[in-house]
């Protein structure tokens, strides 16, 4: 199986379970806390297994050098083109992106689901981490997605519970 080919079948399996997530009626705030939980187990062990490598993110001095480090991981592991971090404080975290893996699926569906938010599984990464080190919890205040030009831009609130 070729890159191409593999990276349509897991947009595909992604974007039919985002389909159904919706269609369930479940918000994207707890979506991205439900990736937050399987990231702990062997999903954690499948991208460290792919090269993702999170051993300076448990090393991370504070949280902007945590979520600094995260947006180099999937910088440096092709997972997006470009990862910019415009705010981390003790009460919010800026991320803009763009050249997603999972493009695609993002784009499947904003068609199905115009006014939705999509699933950021990069995001849900994140959720875990800043939960596993810090012992807070990230929730979702907005989320600007622009499908057409693959850049996607969201604000977390970090809160104690």
């Amino acid at each position: 199986m070729d890159f191409q080919h593999l990276k349509d079948t897991a947009n595909f399996l992604f974007a039919s379970m985002m389909d159904a997530m919706v269609d369930l009626g479940v918000s994207p705030d707890l979506m991205f806390a439900g990736m937050a939980r399987s990231f702990e187990g062997e999903c954690r062990e499948l991208l460290a297994r792919d090269g993702l490598d999170l051993t300076k993110l448990e090393d991370a001095a504070n949280m902007e050098e945590l979520v600094q480090h995260w947006a180099d991981a999937l910088e440096k592991n092709k997972l997006a083109a470009h990862v910019e971090i415009h705010r981390v404080d003790d009460e919010e975290i800026d991320v803009e992106m763009g050249g997603c893996v999972f493009s695609e699926a993002c784009k499947i569906n904003k068609q199905h689901h115009e006014g939705d938010i999509p699933l950021c599984p990069w995001i849900g990464v994140l959720y875990a981490l800043v939960e596993e080190k810090y012992g807070k919890h990230l929730h979702l205040n907005t989320a600007d997605h622009h499908v057409e030009k693959d850049h996607h831009f969201f604000n977390l609130h970090v809160t104690d519970w």
